[in-house]
């Protein structure tokens, strides 16, 4: 090998840093420039996502509209950052949205492009992220546990038994307070 292979790995180093850049960042059209996103879980099915894009035409404002099958469109307004840049902050379900940004006094229209594309990470939007383990079981009952509960219903069923042959009734159920008696007598 010459010695252009051996300052390979440093030129290596450049190309890998160049491509890093090129897929964070993804060019949409000719009045756009690039556009990224970046998501966090709110919960079991809903992502907070946040739009960022660069627009040609600064005073124009922008739309952002997230298209998935079987939805319908939601379109949401984007905000100047001030230096040609604009975003906006989406609560969304978890899904691989598609994008298209609009410059509305242009009538100019991206590409369509979605939140993966964007750089969002593709475990985020699938079911494959971990959920909680559900709450264990409640432990068998013991032995002492069953005896208690098959005594319970043994004096019960003679409780009931007992009633219904008439020799408790409900006036030998009644509680009646002893009568206290007042000194000696």
């Amino acid at each position: 090998m010459s010695s252009a292979a051996e300052g390979a790995p440093g030129y290596m180093n450049h190309v890998r840093a160049a491509v890093v850049l090129i897929i964070a960042v993804v060019e949409l059209g000719p009045a756009f420039g690039g556009a990224s996103a970046t998501a966090t879980q709110l919960g079991p099915d809903m992502l907070e996502v946040e739009l960022v894009v660069a627009v040609a035409a600064a005073d124009a404002p922008v739309l952002a509209h997230l298209v998935l099958p079987g939805e319908p469109e939601s379109i949401y307004p984007m905000l100047d950052q001030g230096d040609g840049t604009w975003s906006t902050v989406v609560e969304v379900r978890r899904a691989d949205w598609k994008v298209i940004f609009e410059a509305v006094t242009s009538g100019d229209l991206s590409e369509r492009v979605s939140l993966t594309a964007l750089g969002v990470d593709a475990d985020l939007l699938t079911d494959q992220v971990a959920r909680p383990a559900p709450a264990p079981s409640p432990p068998a009952p013991t032995p002492w546990g069953r005896l208690a509960l098959g005594a319970g219903a043994a004096g019960l069923a003679l409780l009931l038994y007992l009633y219904a042959s008439g020799s408790v009734t409900p006036r030998h159920l009644r509680w009646r307070p002893r009568s206290r008696r007042s000194g000696p007598s």
